[in-house]
């Protein structure tokens, strides 16, 4: 990935050899040469945006990718969750009506 451009020098332009009538498929291409950059493997991307989202993904440094996978929450199997928590609103209920006036 260190041959792609900065995101500075791309742009995301509509392909006519991808889309069709009824759906536009966008390309990154670089702007000094015009050679297309990417290409969702060769599908194209739905929107803009995605084009865009993608690319800056795909140029960012490393260490900056190793440290956004990193960061943010992490999902812990049986950790107490939502689930949880609800089954032991329903004991609590249940014990509830059990228990006698």
């Amino acid at each position: 990935m260190s041959d792609m451009p900065a995101a500075g020098s791309v742009k995301v332009v509509v392909s006519a050899a991808l889309s069709d009538r009824f759906e536009k498929r966008y390309v990154v291409v670089d702007e000094a040469t015009g050679d297309v950059v990417d290409d969702a493997q060769g599908y194209g991307y739905k929107t803009a945006q995605n084009a865009h989202r993608a690319h800056a993904y795909k140029s960012m440094p490393p260490k900056k990718k190793r440290h956004r996978s990193t960061t943010g929450p992490t999902l812990v199997w049986g950790a107490p969750g939502i689930h949880a928590a609800r089954r032991e609103h329903d004991v609590l209920r249940t014990q509830r009506r059990s228990q006698p006036y």
